[in-house]
């Protein structure tokens, strides 16, 4: 299938007598079938509805930005614009135009970010994860570097990078087409503020089935925040279970509970717990032996 494409009136320049395609060359037509999408593509949610619209509309106006890619062994690397080069083999496009460059692994992963980040392409987990891989691949050193390099502020790479640190189920919301105008990156900030996983999965729970607004979710957050306190005391008031006291022949250990099961179950997991840790504190350290004539002087 061919498109009506403004940029294929250069065609017949490109393909007459300039060698294979790449070759000290910047642009050129390439088949579909010889390109390759990139392994280190930030962007994971490519379907849904802006991608019925983009195929629309290269079959009325054509491909009329280049994608970009790189020369991988006999084939090629797409750089930016997979979406395009997806769309073109939905709908039967035997060719696309391609503009060429010569670059790494890294300066590859941070052009097919910028150009995501600057078209709002990716959905905020999408872009924390991206600029994770920055940091865990030391194409950064901090946050305020990736800022740097894709020419965004450092706030926006700290709020993003905050939403890795919410439970891997309230992630999953983020990008989902289900739930795209129900939780929004400012929800996963407010619910961040909880700490606590199981609290976040249940308020995050309610955001969803209530459709919350940002403002009503801030207020569930306060009243969460405000419990905790007094639950806090509570806890400080339980009677303590297990008394340790130490003396010159060694150590004490006095067990309390009453005949509930949870009373017993908890007594002895505390129990447990106490005495591997005096077991750790106490073993001999590596590496240490007594001193010559110790081991005398104690059978003495």
């Amino acid at each position: 299938m061919k498109l009506n494409n403004p940029l294929e009136r250069v065609r017949d320049v490109i393909h007459s007598g300039m060698g294979e395609a790449g070759e000290g060359r910047t642009f050129a037509f390439i088949n579909l079938d010889q390109l390759d999408p990139s392994p280190m593509q930030p962007r994971q949610n490519i379907n849904g509805e802006a991608m019925e619209d983009l195929r629309q509309s290269i079959a009325a106006h054509g491909v009329l930005e280049p994608i970009i890619v790189r020369r991988k062994e006999d084939r090629y690397e797409i750089i930016s614009g997979e979406r395009r080069w997806r769309a073109c083999r939905d709908i039967g496009v035997e060719e696309i135009p391609c503009v060429f460059k010569n670059v790494s692994d890294t300066e590859a992963f941070n052009i097919s970010l910028t150009e995501n980040v600057q078209r709002n392409n990716l959905t905020p987990l999408e872009e924390a994860r991206a600029f994770w891989h920055m940091l865990d691949t030391k194409i950064a050193r901090n946050q305020s570097e990736i800022g740097k390099i894709l020419g965004i502020r450092q706030q926006r790479v700290s709020d993003k990078l905050k939403l890795l640190e919410l439970p891997a189920e309230v992630q999953a919301f983020f990008g989902n087409g289900k739930y795209q105008d129900r939780f929004t990156q400012k929800h996963g900030e407010i619910l961040g503020r909880l700490n606590d996983s199981v609290g976040i999965r249940e308020a995050a729970q309610k955001v969803i089935e209530k459709r919350l607004s940002t403002r009503e979710t801030e207020r569930l957050v306060e009243q969460a925040l405000s419990k905790k306190p007094k639950e806090e005391q509570k806890k400080a008031r339980l009677p303590r279970r297990l008394h340790v006291s130490r003396s010159r022949h060694g150590f004490c250990l006095k067990l309390t509970f009453d005949d509930r099961r949870d009373s017993i179950e908890d007594a002895i997991g505390e129990l447990l717990k106490t005495i591997e840790k005096l077991r750790k504190d106490f073993a001999p350290k590596e590496g240490f032996a007594p001193k010559e004539g110790a081991s005398k002087e104690r059978a003495k």
